[in-house]
């Protein structure tokens, strides 16, 4: 995942040096399997000045048992500004 501020170890390619250097490793899924491990490698990644310039930290993937019901309706009182584009594509536009 790579959107804006949030970064995944993947996107750096932080994952093969975090297993080569901290020997984390992920269950079947892909997942790190604790938050001990978690912490460790975004310690590790924000020690690092070879990635995006962000703040690592971890995170937690939750699934519900059952959906979440509410009554809430949007209240809409301007129209949403479109998102900037992604830095790379400011980038390449220079170009």
């Amino acid at each position: 995942y790579d959107q804006g501020i949030l970064h995944t170890w993947l996107c750096n390619d932080l994952h093969d040096d975090a297993v080569r250097e901290l020997g984390i490793t992920t269950d079947n899924r892909g997942l790190l399997p604790d938050r001990t491990t978690a912490d460790r490698l975004a310690t590790w990644a924000n020690a690092r000045d070879d990635t995006e310039p962000v703040t690592w930290f971890p995170a937690t993937l939750l699934t519900w048992d059952a959906p979440i019901e509410t009554t809430f309706v949007p209240v809409v009182t301007a129209r949403p500004t479109p998102a900037p584009a992604p830095w790379w594509q400011r980038l390449a536009d220079l170009f």
